[in-house]
């Protein structure tokens, strides 16, 4: 594919964001599904419609709905990559910032799930021919996946929630020194 060709898609996805203004988001995500994730990225950083800063909130929807069809692998490749979009062209939204730490612990504790159960069932092997371990070598790989790796998961998820409710918190106490401020 061309640079004229990627860029038109990159357009295309754009204008299908903004068409869909948050309602029916399925044309875009079609276009999103055929892309690359920088393809993805680059076609919300455009200036022509700029969805960043004109359209914050409809590329939230938008990012929230094409990081919920991505496998936890991707989607934590691409949470990654869209996360500075939050604290430049988005930065004004509610809880930009955190929006994108909290997905990031989120999603970082899916595909560390997910690479566990694959370090996990790599001890089928053992002892097949193509392997040079056995069953003492699989028990460290399942001890390490249900281990180490189990509990990074759990602190993720941890640190997700905690920040949520620190959310919640700030959200309070905004709320209250706006009653107050009023007559």
């Amino acid at each position: 594919m061309d640079t004229y060709e990627i860029e038109a898609k990159r357009q295309r996805l754009a204008e299908a964001i903004l068409d869909a203004d948050g309602a029916d988001l399925s044309a875009a995500l079609e276009f999103a599904a055929h892309m690359s994730i920088t393809d993805v990225v680059e076609a919300l950083q455009r200036k022509e419609p700029n969805l960043l800063f004109d359209h914050s909130e409809l590329c939230d929807i938008f990012i929230r709905a094409w990081l919920d069809q991505l496998p936890p692998l991707e989607r934590f490749a691409a949470t990654a990559e869209v996360s500075g979009l939050y604290t430049t062209g988005m930065v004004w939204l509610a809880h930009a910032e955190d929006r994108s730490v909290e997905r990031t612990l989120r999603f970082a504790a899916e595909a560390v799930t997910e690479m566990g159960a694959r370090i996990a069932g790599e001890g089928i092997l053992a002892g097949t021919p193509d392997t040079s371990f056995g069953p003492k070598f699989a028990r460290k790989l399942t001890a390490l996946a249900d281990g180490p790796v189990a509990d990074l998961c759990a602190e993720l998820v941890a640190c997700a929630d905690e920040l949520g409710e620190l959310q919640r918190l700030e959200d309070e106490r905004e709320a209250r020194e706006e009653s107050r401020a009023q007559p």
